[in-house]
């Protein structure tokens, strides 16, 4: 699988192409962007490599023409663009186009390009020319010419353990017809649902929405799962209605004898006390006690 793309660089255009296991780069100057040049250097390198059984790109003018489909069904390889919204898809020609770039900020452009292709990738413990020409490159570093002999990898190991040093996951397959929800990058919440109506391409699905289908990466989908049924009011029973049963009469009321109280005997009468004698000068005279009344 080969992944192809467009850089601009200090007002140049230039096309890299990456080679996806191997990560070897290529970049052809372009004087224009048009189809027909973009073509034409694709075939000047597979003519070199040999044609590349994927090509991946991203969904420029260029490579969505009906001129590059005709050379992509001509030259016998299959062709899919990134996911609309999602350029990360094509990750491994983003980060061949900064490679790129950093070569052709130096000096010698075609030398730094020398020097990437020798030195060993982490995640795969090789080169990108012993991967993809089963050689190492003679650069100008000193080295035996014992090293530069032909060598044979295994490329099951070495895709496993580049698979374990990349660390994505796998978001599981959707199906045709299964509903999904959508939400872009600039998107706050989901929406949807929609129908997946099928997987054109790795990672990428067609859905429709109303009236309308939409390419979308599976970052951007989930499955859709019908919210709870919310249980229904329970309709209030009323309740049973006793039976009228007859009151027995009410028990004989026995005259009551009248409560007669004898009236509580009333204390004597005191006579009052006579008024005081008082002089004119309002004095009180007291008569001694041995004056009887």
């Amino acid at each position: 699988m080969v992944g192809a793309d467009l850089c601009n660089y200090k007002g140049h255009n230039y096309l890299v192409l990456v080679d996806y296991f191997s990560r070897y780069l290529e970049v052809a100057y372009m004087p224009d962007t048009t189809s027909e040049t973009v073509v034409y250097k694709l075939k000047n390198v597979f003519a070199r490599f040999g044609i590349p059984e994927l090509l991946v790109t991203d969904n420029g003018p260029q490579f969505v023409s009906d001129r590059f489909h005709k050379f992509a069904k001509g030259w016998g390889f299959k062709h899919t663009t990134s996911s609309p919204h999602f350029p990360q898809s094509n990750g491994g020609s983003e980060r061949a186009v900064e490679e790129a770039k950093k070569a052709l900020s130096q000096d010698d452009p075609f030398l730094a390009l020398l020097i990437y292709r020798s030195t060993p990738v982490s995640p795969t413990g090789a080169s990108p020319a012993e991967l993809a020409l089963g050689r190492r490159l003679r650069t100008t570093l000193p080295t035996l010419p014992s090293n530069l002999n032909q060598q044979v990898y295994d490329r099951a190991k070495i895709a496993a353990r580049d698979a374990e040093r990349h660390g994505a996951q796998n978001l599981p397959e959707l199906n045709p017809g299964q509903l999904v929800l959508q939400k872009l990058e600039n998107d706050k919440e989901w929406r949807g649902p929609a129908v997946v109506k099928e997987r054109c391409a790795p990672r990428s699905y067609i859905i429709q929405s109303g009236d309308r289908a939409y390419r979308r990466n599976r970052k951007h989908l989930k499955p859709y799962v019908d919210p709870p049924s919310m249980p229904s009011s329970p309709v209030a029973t009323p309740e049973p209605t006793p039976m009228s049963v007859p009151l027995p009469p009410p028990p004989a009321v026995q005259p009551m004898e009248p409560d007669v109280t004898p009236p509580s005997p009333q204390p004597a009468a005191v006579p009052a006390s006579p008024a005081p004698i008082t002089t004119r000068s309002g004095r009180v005279v007291r008569r001694p006690a041995r004056y009887p009344d």
